[in-house]
């Protein structure tokens, strides 16, 4: 934004502060003028005059000093006071009665579990308000869920346990575990009304029981009255987190049905393992060394640039096609239009983010093709959506290349994007358009699917089971991870400063929820321990996580130190130190990262040696499935077991670790986490914390516990069962007999077991749970999930790790050179310099694709040569005009799929073993 642009009241407190020019007439700012003049302008603008419209005068100051960032140093920081809005009271002293209604029919719900003479709607309105007052069920899509899965019984159960899954606003599944009561009124229900069938709402039904209650003077009850009021009567008993979860404000994603499975049998399914011999190849990878030329602010400058001819463009066609009436009928210029950015100079620059080039790739895509969810898209709608989401899109993923990142990074990333807007639309509108981006990438690029913007696209379509990746690591399967890691080279597969590496992998992915990339590229510098006098990590260490010159971070918050001599025991924190010490043995002069197998570096790469990714986490991933019975596990998913985990045992002081699941109960694993829990928040064991949530969330590197909450904490619900079971009324043994049906005599002898250690699930409910179960099976045998086959694996019985090494990797590097050389005119000793590759190699596949061009010309017989095409005709089209073919200038891209990577690997694996007439061949 210019100077002249701004608002008058910007312009004058600018100019009353005698602000230094420079010679680009540009105002510059210290940080003490910028917070002067910011509230002075924040006062302007919540308190106008009538002679000045409202203006937002700081976002306006806000924006020219962003527009001219270049002209600031790079210590300058805008550090904006954030607008806390306070959140509504839930409880206000106008609504005091409608509590003490609440309460009334409290009072008559316990009665009417003594009456014989309730009509067959009331008993089933008397079940769903027991399902929203004591199971929780305060979200209409939940209630209603529930409603179509109870009539038509299709409840699960395994192990004793009942639950059922249940689908939200945004079809996202999630598995909720009645509570006890709950579970003795369905089983009462499905003894007594077999026969009755439910046509009508939920609100109908518990209207039909609730104006029953003689103390009642309301004569119409609405659902979302009702909804209300009982939340605001939770509030005074639960953990205040939970209550958004339990309304629907909030999306918190359950276990997936196989690891749920798992966490209830403490078994394995079985999963087919191809036994191999084990790897003897250390090969590794150099990390293409960054220039300085490619990292400075330069190419953020450039890129900015390069999107703002392009939005230049996009707009001067808007206003010619406002000007010109006829201009829409012809499709020759949106044509013009598109091949303009497509030939637009700056893209054959070197210094351009990769993301941006890309994101301009897109434009002229969408220009020109449909995509899957809609047609071409008009000039103006591209113009749009690149000012919703190129910016984002840039900070966020910075130098890094979207087609080398991972899945998960991408989803991370565009999650980020997401949950910034401000409201429902914006992230609606935001998930729309980062899909529409992401299928260029799966199309043209092979890139793999990503399932999250079905969420936040409630009107879009709705993939039930893609929708979540809602999995976690066991504690016993992570212990039989590390077990079977500590074993020889013989039976683990691994030579040894591998098997040591891989084991700290597991370590810090399981222990601190590292992602892929931090991981990776973690320096010896990062290790805030003496590492070479210490024979194991004191209580005291930490890890750093900070942007590097090999590696940029998601956002500021990925920045962060952990405390890792707490979050270990005293196991991993051996066998981290072992490592080091190993590492250490081979000095840094190679290298600084901490992941190193010992290979020399290549050319130009001194300071950029490091181990390829596949080398690290083929075999962790391999492990990972093969302890989980889960051919779709990833690393990933141990951040989503860092955060679910340490959430519920952090939290042990609200649920005492009662839950009907018995694997719940206090792990050994998780031990040393109380201890870690008093020493970070500074407390004794038994003083409660409160900033639980927001302290994981920052462990894990997001700026607040939504996204954190949302995505990775799955035993939220488990908490909140053990929340609610604390507030279930007691029962008469006349009412437990009238409701389950058997005689006192056997309720007394039922209700006297004490088997498992859970306070709230004692041996009459598992009784009633289990006879619920075994009633239903005999109506819907799909309801009960068996795990008779699956297997309880140990450390012995896990096959040695087998994988595929990209020991092909330095063609395909060669190759991705080649991209750069001849696809965007880069030159070729930057490429040399960039990529690490031999520089006779480099000039060999030259001249490789100057022969290959060269192929599609044959002699003509008056000297000239002509184009020659196979098994086609000499015309094509582009869009609906029919054109001349042309030769081909430009090499095929290789796509950036891991599994497609690794086969184009084994194939030149194969290829070079060859003698060289058959290469010839």
């Amino acid at each position: 934004m210019k100077y002249e642009k701004l608002n008058k009241v910007v312009r004058t407190e600018l100019s009353n502060l005698n602000l230094k020019i420079n010679e680009k007439n540009i105002c510059i700012l210290s940080e003490q003028d910028y917070d002067q003049i910011f509230w002075t302008l924040l006062k302007a603008e919540n308190n106008p005059s009538k002679s000045v419209k409202k203006v937002k005068f700081t976002a306006q100051l806000n924006s020219y000093v962003d527009s001219n960032r270049s002209s600031y140093s790079a210590d300058f920081l805008i550090k904006n006071p954030a607008k806390l809005i306070r959140p509504s009271p839930p409880i206000r002293e106008d609504n005091i009665n409608e509590i003490q209604e609440v309460v009334s029919f409290d009072t008559f719900f316990i009665q009417s579990l003594e009456m014989q003479e309730l009509s067959d709607e009331a008993l089933f309105g008397r079940l769903l308000y027991c399902a929203v007052r004591h199971g929780g069920l305060l979200n209409q899509s939940h209630l209603n869920s529930f409603l179509s899965l109870l009539y038509n019984k299709q409840l699960q159960s395994a192990k004793g346990l009942i639950w059922f899954e249940l689908r939200g606003s945004a079809n996202e599944p999630y598995n909720w575990t009645p509570d006890n009561l709950t579970v003795l009124l369905i089983k009462h229900w499905y003894n007594t009304q077999a026969c009755f069938e439910i046509i009508r709402s939920p609100e109908h039904y518990l209207r039909r029981f609730l104006l029953l209650n003689p103390a009642q003077t309301r004569t119409n009850i609405k659902l979302s009255w009702l909804f209300r009021v009982i939340n605001s009567l939770l509030y005074l008993s639960l953990t205040p987190f939970s209550l958004p979860l339990l309304t629907g404000k909030e999306i918190n994603l359950t276990l997936k049905l196989q690891p749920l499975l798992r966490l209830i049998s403490e078994k394995t399914p079985p999963l087919s393992i191809d036994h191999a011999q084990p790897e003897e190849s250390s090969k590794t990878h150099a990390i293409p060394s960054i220039t300085q030329e490619s990292t400075n602010s330069k190419s953020f400058l450039n890129s900015k640039a390069l999107l703002t001819s392009v939005k230049q463009q996009l707009r001067e066609y808007k206003k010619r096609k406002h000007n010109d009436a006829e201009s829409h009928k012809n499709p020759n210029k949106s044509m013009s239009l598109a091949n303009a950015i497509k030939n637009e100079p700056m893209l054959k620059e070197n210094n351009i983010l990769p993301v941006t080039k890309l994101l301009v790739e897109w434009t002229h895509s969408r220009l020109t093709r449909q995509s899957r969810w809609s047609g071409k898209l008009k000039p103006s709608t591209l113009l749009s959506y690149l000012g919703s989401v190129a910016i984002p899109l840039q900070v966020h993923i910075g130098y890094r290349d979207p087609l080398n990142m991972s899945i998960d990074e991408l989803e991370d990333i565009y999650l980020l994007i997401i949950d910034a807007g401000k409201n429902t639309a914006v992230k609606a509108r935001r998930a729309k358009i980062l899909r529409d981006f992401h299928i260029l990438l799966e199309l043209d690029y092979q890139v793999k699917p990503c399932y999250i913007f079905q969420s936040f696209i409630v009107a879009g379509n709705k993939d039930q089971a893609n929708l979540v990746d809602a999995n976690i690591l066991m504690p016993w399967e992570y212990d039989n991870a590390i077990d079977f890691l500590q074993q020889s080279a013989e039976i683990t597969g691994l030579f040894d400063l591998k098997r040591k590496a891989v084991s700290v992998s597991l370590i810090l992915g399981f222990r601190c929820g590292l992602r892929r990339s931090e991981l990776l590229f973690l320096k010896l510098s990062d290790l805030e321990w003496s590492i070479s006098n210490e024979n194991t990590i004191p209580n005291l260490a930490t890890l750093i996580i900070w942007p590097s010159q090999a590696r940029e971070l998601k956002s500021i918050s990925a920045k962060r130190r952990l405390p890792i001599g707490h979050l270990l025991n005293e196991q991993e924190k051996n066998i981290f130190a072992d490592y080091c010490t190993e590492r250490l043995k081979l000095g840094l002069e190679d290298s600084e990262f901490l992941f190193y197998f010992g290979d020399k570096s290549p050319l130009f790469s001194r300071d950029a040696q490091g181990v390829h990714a596949n080398h690290l986490f083929m075999p962790l991933t391999t492990l990972l499935q093969r302890v989980t019975g889960d051919n779709t596990f990833r690393f990933h998913h141990l951040r989503h077991s860092f955060a679910t985990w340490l959430f519920w045992y952090w939290t042990a002081d609200i649920h005492k670790f009662s839950h009907p699941i018995p694997a719940l109960q206090k792990h050994p694993t998780f031990k040393h986490l109380t201890d870690a829990k008093n020493h970070i928040f500074n407390r004794n064991e038994d003083q409660p914390a409160r900033n639980t949530l927001h302290t994981i969330s920052s462990f894990i590197g997001h700026s607040g516990p939504s996204i954190t909450l949302c995505h990775y904490i799955h035993s939220a619900h488990w908490i909140i069962w053990s929340d609610l079971q604390q507030q279930l009324p007691d029962l008469t043994d006349k009412a437990k007999a009238t409701l389950s049906g058997f005689t006192t005599r056997t309720l007394y002898r039922e209700i006297n077991k004490k088997e498992h250690s859970s306070t709230y699930f004692d041996g009459f409910n598992r009784f009633i749970q289990n006879k619920l179960a075994e009633h239903v099976s005999n109506i819907y045998p799909e309801s009960i999930v068996c795990t008779d086959s699956w297997l309880t694996l140990s450390p012995n019985t896990i096959a040695p790790l087998t994988q595929i090494t990209p020991t092909a990797i330095d063609e395909l590097l060669i190759y991705d050179a080649l991209l750069q050389h001849v696809n965007n005119d880069v030159n070729r000793t930057t490429c040399i310099k960039n990529y690490n590759i031999d520089e006779m190699l480099f000039d060999k596949a030259i001249a490789n694709v100057h022969y290959f061009f060269s192929q599609q010309q044959s002699p003509h017989k008056y000297g000239k040569v002509k184009l020659r095409f196979k098994n086609s005709s000499r015309r094509g089209y582009i869009g609906s005009q029919k054109v001349k073919k042309v030769a081909v200038d430009k090499l095929v891209k290789i796509p950036k799929q891991e599994n497609i990577q690794l086969v184009i690997g084994e194939i030149l694996n194969r290829y070079n073993v060859l003698p060289v007439d058959d290469q010839k061949k």
